[in-house]
C-alpha cells in the first residue's frame, strides 16, 4: 500500500511539474525586401514544436515536432505511376426533376409556412439547453474565463529595432507617437526618418503560457455555479431520454 501510495505521489510531481513548464510563442517580422515573418510555438524544445516562415513571393516554409519526433505536415499522395480511372461522363437524366423549378420552390416554402407538430416539438428538445446558456449568470461567467486566458497569455516582450519612415512626413509623425504612447520602451530602438520613405526594421514580440495555469481556470469555470447548474441539467435530460 505505501508502494502504492509513493507511486501515485511521483506521478502527481511529475505530472505538475511538466504543467507548469512554459509553453512560449513568439513572431517575429523583417520590414524590408523582402518581408519576412516567422512564428515559433514551442515547450520543452522539441517536445511540441511548431515553426511557421515565410518570405514575400516564396511558399511558407514549415516544421514541426511532437514528442522529440518530426512529423510530416502535407498530406500523403498517391505513390508514383499510379493514375486514377478516369470515368466516362455520365449523360444527364432528362426526366430528373429540376431542383429550382417553380413546382419545386413552392412546395418547399408551403412546407416552411406550416411546419408540423412534431417538428416542433423536436425543435425544442433539441435547444433546451439555450436557457442555460444564454443566462446573464452564464454568460458572465465565459466572459471572466476568456479575459482571464488573455491576460495569461498576454504578449509580455515587445522589441523593435532598425529604421521607419512612411511616405508623407505627417503619417511618420503620427505612427511614432502612436507607438510611444503604447509601447515607449519598444519604440525607444526604433530610429524615424520624417524625410524619406524607408521600410528596414525588425519586430519580435513573445509571450508564454503555462498548461497548469489554464488548466485551474478551466476547473474554476466547470465548478462555478452556472456551469453546474448546466451540467446537472444535462444529466437529468439524458436520464430522462434514456428512460423515454
Amino acid at each position: 500500500m505505501l508502494i502504492l501510495l509513493s507511486l501515485l505521489a511521483f506521478i502527481a510531481m511529475l505530472c505538475s511539474f511538466f504543467l507548469f513548464l512554459p509553453l512560449t510563442y513568439s513572431l517575429s517580422a523583417d520590414i524590408q525586401s523582402p518581408f519576412h515573418i516567422r512564428t515559433v510555438l514551442s515547450f520543452l524544445n522539441h517536445g511540441l514544436y511548431y515553426e511557421w516562415d515565410y518570405v514575400f513571393g516564396q511558399k511558407p516554409t514549415k516544421l514541426c515536432y511532437i514528442g522529440w519526433h518530426k512529423e510530416p505536415l502535407s498530406g500523403r499522395g498517391q505513390p508514383p505511376g499510379i493514375v486514377p480511372d478516369k470515368k466516362d461522363p455520365e449523360e444527364p437524366d432528362k426526366e430528373e426533376e429540376d431542383p429550382l423549378s417553380e413546382n419545386t420552390i413552392r412546395d418547399a416554402l408551403q412546407g416552411a409556412d406550416s411546419p408540423e407538430p412534431d417538428d416542433v416539438c423536436a425543435a425544442s428538445d433539441t435547444f433546451w439547453w439555450k436557457d442555460y446558456v444564454w443566462s446573464e449568470d452564464f454568460l458572465s461567467s465565459c466572459l471572466s474565463f476568456f479575459l482571464r486566458l488573455l491576460h495569461h497569455s498576454r504578449i509580455r516582450t515587445v522589441q523593435t529595432t532598425g529604421t521607419l519612415g512612411l511616405s508623407q512626413p505627417h503619417q511618420t509623425g503620427m505612427l511614432s507617437g502612436f507607438l510611444y504612447m503604447l509601447l515607449p520602451q519598444a519604440a525607444q530602438d526604433l530610429q524615424f526618418d520624417f524625410l524619406n520613405e524607408i521600410y528596414d526594421c525588425h519586430i519580435q514580440i513573445a509571450g508564454r503560457i503555462y498548461p497548469g495555469v489554464i488548466v485551474l481556470y478551466a476547473l474554476s469555470f466547470i465548478v462555478s455555479p452556472p456551469v453546474r447548474r448546466l451540467l446537472w441539467a444535462v444529466r437529468q435530460h439524458r436520464k430522462e431520454f434514456a428512460h423515454g
